[in-house]
């Protein structure tokens, strides 16, 4: 796989993810405000991986990277995420629900899958493009970033334990972000 391949598959789970937590939002929104809008900034917080990661690959594509072999990924676990991703979809266009508890345990799950780790590799792979061409100034984009991916995950786990009575969900959120 090369790093073109890579950023596909980056830019898709980012995009399936901003539009599985916007459904959460139609869904649940009619319960509690609060959790609208929550849905709503895990859906926005996609869209703006989905972008950087575009960003990040514009940058590759005029460095001549893109052709690059990728480091290797998981794919068992790139494989688990789609599965989640496909079923959740298909409950979505059914019309089926998806309680709360279970939106917030596919979140976890998704949190703590792939996406991420693709996330993470794009972003530094990008970061040493922007080393390597001098323009340090782009670096910054990038680490911003990576930060409000910390800031996201802590969100999940803050409405979480704010609308869960699930004490083992909760600790399972918990487990999330830079702190573990």
């Amino acid at each position: 796989m090369n790093l073109d391949e890579l950023f596909d598959i980056g830019e898709q789970l980012e995009l399936r993810n901003a539009k599985m937590y916007a459904h959460f939002a139609l869904m649940h929104g009619e319960w509690d405000e609060r959790i609208a809008s929550f849905w709503e900034q895990m859906s926005t917080d996609e869209w703006q991986h989905f972008i950087v990661l575009n960003f990040c690959r514009g940058l590759c594509a005029n460095n001549k990277h893109l052709d690059k072999p990728a480091p290797p990924i998981d794919h068992k676990a790139l494989n688990a995420t789609l599965e989640i991703l496909d079923q959740q979809e298909k409950k979505i266009r059914e019309g089926k629900e998806i309680s709360l508890q279970e939106a917030f345990e596919v979140a976890i799950t998704i949190e703590k899958g792939e996406t991420d780790a693709i996330f993470d590799i794009l972003a530094e792979i990008s970061a040493e493009v922007i080393e390597a061409c001098g323009k340090s100034y782009l670096g910054e984009r990038v680490d911003k970033a990576r930060k409000q991916n910390d800031q996201h995950e802590e969100r999940l786990t803050l409405a979480i334990r704010r609308f869960s009575r699930d004490p083992a969900l909760v600790r399972e959120a918990q487990k999330l972000g830079p702190q573990n």
